[in-house]
């Protein structure tokens, strides 16, 4: 294994030691069974699950590396970029100065996903 493979399974067991975390504190603060997806308290919460928050920051530090229009840092960026953005049906990598475009983008992606709005509406 390289080293950077040990980075990569490295930052995931960290992800998911701060997403086991953030998941207990809200099961606990609302009384909810460990079985119960938190998603629809982080929702009504205003604040987004760890994967959605991780993935937005992720695509905002992006957007602004695009103003250095460094030709070599933009074909880096790009194919991650638009990885990461297809999640949410983003497809421009244009630059704007609104960046709350992207964040609406993921809030709206969380908000019509079909699990989450299973859990919303669920089954009488």
């Amino acid at each position: 294994m390289d080293a950077i493979s040990k980075h990569i399974k490295h930052a995931r067991q960290s992800i998911k030691a701060i997403w086991f975390s953030v998941n207990t504190s809200f099961r606990h603060i609302f009384h909810s069974c460990w079985r119960e997806s938190v998603k629809t308290l982080q929702y009504f919460c205003q604040l987004l699950p760890m994967s959605y928050l991780i993935d937005q920051r992720r695509l905002l530090f992006w957007q602004k590396m695009i103003i250095s229009y460094n030709a070599v840092l933009l074909t880096l960026i790009f194919n991650q970029f638009m990885a990461v953005g297809s999640r949410y049906g983003i497809t421009s990598f244009s630059i704007s100065p609104y960046m709350p475009t992207i964040r609406f983008k993921i809030w709206d992606s969380l908000a019509s996903s079909q699990m989450f709005s299973h859990e919303v509406h669920g089954s009488v």
